[in-house]
């Protein structure tokens, strides 16, 4: 008696399921990622071997430059936008200068970047359309004993964020003086402890080094 061959059909996978999560998964990420805006500054970092990584939130960073110009920053809550930290600590820097802004202004600030340029610039800056407009007004942050604009500044941010991580980011070329009066201000505000942002140096290993 002859055999009855079955036909075999090749197994076949429906990825509609999988498709569906992958955009899905693409909606969630594009909805929630943050892209990090242009820096005002570009600034060349000294090299160590340190391998501990900059914390990604809730940080003030004060920045200073190959001229000694320094610039301030602070993120918007990390993560959680949700925190609008930018948004208070222009509010809360405003009430001291006694200079309104708008509520489209201080979403604006939300999402810009760091700055050096005195107060009275501060809403010409914010309006500005690209950095092309905004570069002009980055003057330089006073410091001096008349008007110590960087002192309230790093004030105004404690005051919104206590649990603020401060970092400094020096230009290998920045004078020790500048660094020095930076960490000055953040002295008198009772900040004494800080991070300094490096380069990772590469270390080359070899076998008469083991």
């Amino acid at each position: 008696m002859a055999k009855i061959k079955m036909q075999r059909k090749p197994p076949s996978i429906d990825m509609t399921p999988m498709v569906d999560v992958f955009f899905l998964l693409l909606t969630f990420f594009l909805l929630t990622a943050q892209f990090r805006p242009q820096e005002s500054v570009t600034v060349d970092t000294p090299t160590s071997i340190s391998e501990t990584t900059a914390p990604e939130g809730r940080v003030m960073t004060l920045t200073i430059a190959a001229n000694d110009q320094v610039y301030f920053d602070m993120d918007n809550g990390g993560m959680d936008t949700s925190l609008h930290l930018r948004g208070h600590l222009l509010r809360e820097i405003s009430n001291y200068y006694n200079i309104e802004f708008t509520d489209e202004e201080i979403r604006r600030f939300e999402g810009l970047e760091s700055f050096s340029l005195p107060i009275a610039n501060l809403k010409q800056w914010i309006n500005a359309d690209n950095m092309a407009l905004r570069e002009p007004l980055e003057t330089g942050m006073p410091m001096d004993s008349t008007d110590n604009q960087l002192f309230h500044w790093i004030r105004s941010a404690r005051v919104v964020e206590p649990n603020l991580t401060v970092v400094i980011r020096g230009d290998v070329n920045a004078d020790y003086e500048a660094v020095k009066n930076v960490i000055d201000e953040l002295q008198e505000n009772n900040v004494n402890k800080f991070s300094l942002i490096t380069t990772l140096e590469s270390v080359d290993v070899s076998l008469e080094n083991l």
